[in-house]
């Protein structure tokens, strides 16, 4: 039986603006967000439902569990650590799904998924230069 070793990284985070008025009541449910190197997908994060408020952005922290065999598994993952001083190229995918209220009595679904390029910091484990794309979907 293979072992498979997991990691915690430390505390990611995330932000999320909300673009709405002061006429909208948001809710939003569990988040996923998935660890990507090189399209393999080699962590996870879960974060709790919450409540978002209007015109504000919102600060979520939270650990992503890695799975370091699939990283040190992967041949260009020492190359570009080493070349690149500790730092890697990663990309991450997150879905907030939620609801709306407006006006206080129509009610939408809304799912918010984001697709996020950076670089990590092996030594400061934190990322850096974030590049993301935004799609919110409501019905």
């Amino acid at each position: 039986m293979e072992e498979v070793r997991e990691n915690k990284v430390r505390p990611f985070s995330s932000h999320r603006k909300s673009p709405s008025s002061k006429f909208f009541k948001k809710w939003y449910g569990n988040t996923t967000t998935t660890l990507y190197y090189h399209g393999i997908n080699v962590g996870e994060a879960r974060g709790p439902p919450g409540k978002a408020k209007a015109r504000r952005t919102m600060r979520m922290n939270v650990t992503i569990d890695v799975i370091t065999d699939k990283l040190l598994g992967n041949p260009d993952f020492m190359d570009e650590l080493l070349g690149g001083k500790g730092v890697v190229r990663m990309d991450s995918f997150s879905r907030v799904p939620g609801q709306v209220k407006m006006l206080n009595f129509i009610k939408k679904h809304v799912v918010v998924k984001m697709n996020c390029s950076s670089n990590f910091s092996i030594f400061t484990q934190q990322m850096q230069e974030m590049d993301c794309k935004r799609k919110v979907k409501i019905w």
